[in-house]
């Protein structure tokens, strides 16, 4: 038997891991250690005896096995080893003469990870060694990126604990001493007005606390939306009532239109959805402006519209909107806060109903966002 010619040392690229070759022929053990070994660190074992020995002793990556090895099985050895090392732990390529189809067979179902049969070709050789190492690397950063994921999905989960109750619940508290505040300084213009400011403070944390919760609650795929009639003048008289103390803080009329018309959804998701939308429109508008909200019927869907009063959108800007974090140029008219989700979570409620979010730009008096929904047919 004659391997091809010994490569030079830079055929292959050079890594990092250590192969052991456990084979019986010195002459043959030599050529493949000298040939593994411009590539790769090498140890050479002409019998059986230390195999696991050195396995537990030193940090090997991969085996050449020769299977006809004298006293001893080769498929029996082979199973000592998987009984402590399974297979992307440890690779083991089987070098042997046999060439049965049987025996490769049997190989295989003992753990080796690949089957060489002599007389093999350098070349052939290396590139089954290079494949089963770049195979391991594939698999353990597969495995490091679940872990990652995992790592993140439970960091996730801990994050939305605490901001379900850790943060929501102290909130909670603190609101009722507000409230209990206003009532014995009804009096203290001073510190009523420091009320006031906390008031604000508690506003802007529950913001970011349930959109912060929203944001969770849609990458993790945990909402549960129902399907069913939502009638469109329900909606906006919600929403109205919701917002017009708000609204009237900052001198801002809302106008409410054409209200008909009935779509498929989650009626509660849509409140929030077009919450969000006169949340955003009272942000942007100035002070003794109007905002207008009305429906409009096409052929299979209602196009539900919010027309602020606002500055309107750079045009260089426009593509942000609607994206997680969005921060855009435009700032709120009276110092209100913004978490840049308001228009991500209603794009990503709205798609999950099978509906579209957009804005339009060419209104003379403002900016329009709308949302698109299915319509539904009365029976």
């Amino acid at each position: 038997m004659l391997l091809s010619s010994i490569m030079k040392k830079n055929d292959y690229t050079t890594h990092n891991h250590h192969i052991l070759v456990v084979e019986d022929d010195l002459l043959l053990g030599g050529l493949i250690t000298e040939a593994i070994g411009h590539s790769y660190s090498v140890t050479l074992l002409n019998s059986a005896e230390n195999v696991l020995q050195t396995l537990n002793t030193q940090s090997i990556d991969l085996v050449v096995l020769d299977l006809m090895l004298p006293n001893v099985n080769g498929f029996e050895l082979l199973d000592a080893i998987r009984e402590q090392y399974n297979p992307d732990e440890l690779i083991i390529i089987i070098m042997s003469a046999v060439g049965r189809a049987q025996s490769i067979v049997k190989g295989f179902e003992h753990g080796a990870n690949d089957y060489i049969v002599k007389p093999a070709e350098l070349s052939v050789m290396m590139a089954r060694i290079d494949t089963q190492l770049k195979l391991r690397e594939l698999q353990l950063e597969h495995k490091r990126y679940i872990d990652y994921l995992e790592r993140g999905e439970q960091l996730r989960k801990q994050l939305n604990q605490i901001a379900s109750h850790d943060l929501k619940n102290p909130i909670n508290n603190l609101r009722i001493a507000e409230g209990l505040l206003r009532e014995e300084l009804a009096g203290n213009k001073r510190l009523y007005t420091l009320l006031n400011t906390v008031d604000a403070s508690l506003d802007m944390m529950e913001q970011i606390v349930e959109a912060f919760l929203d944001m969770v609650a849609i990458q993790t795929d945990s909402i549960k939306l129902k399907s069913e009639p939502v009638i469109i003048r329900d909606i906006i008289n919600n929403v109205y009532t919701q917002y017009e103390l708000a609204a009237y803080k900052k001198e801002i009329k809302l106008l409410v239109g054409n209200t008909d018309g009935i779509i498929i959804g989650d009626a509660g998701r849509v409140i929030q959805v077009v919450g969000n939308l006169i949340s955003n429109a009272l942000k942007y508008s100035p002070k003794q402006s109007s905002i207008t909200i009305w429906s409009e019927i096409n052929n299979d869907s209602i196009r539900l519209n919010v027309l602020d009063s606002g500055e309107g959108i750079p045009e260089n800007e426009r593509h942000l909107l609607f994206t997680e974090f969005g921060k855009l140029s435009t700032r709120p008219t009276d110092g209100e806060n913004s978490t840049g989700l308001g228009l991500w979570i209603v794009k990503q409620l709205i798609e999950m109903q099978d509906g579209r979010a957009g804005a339009d730009f060419s209104h003379p008096d403002g900016s329009i966002f709308w949302i698109e929904m299915p319509i539904y047919n009365l029976p």
